[in-house]
Formats: C-alpha cells, sequence, structure tokens
C-alpha cells in the first residue's frame, strides 16, 4: 500500500512538473513570437 502510494504520489508530481514546463515553455515562446507586446506591457507609458 505504501509503495503504491508513493508511486500515486510520484506520478502527481511528475505530472505538475511537466504542465510547469510545458506552460513555461509556452510562455518563452510567446515572448520571443511576440516581442512587441511584452514590450508595450512592460513600458505602458511608451
Amino acid at each position: 500500500m505504501i509503495i503504491l502510494r508513493f508511486s500515486y504520489l510520484l506520478s502527481g508530481i511528475v505530472k505538475v512538473v511537466f504542465l510547469t514546463i510545458i506552460s513555461f515553455y509556452l510562455h518563452i515562446n510567446s515572448i520571443i513570437k511576440f516581442p512587441n507586446i511584452t514590450f508595450s506591457i512592460h513600458r505602458p507609458n511608451v
């Protein structure tokens, strides 16, 4: 039972890390694809 719970918890952690890496990768791609939008967001006065 303990081993099954540990493997389930480990798979859950792996899923969270995987989704975080994917979201971070997509965020980097959006910054690279649309640098003007992020620049205008960081510099709203300009």
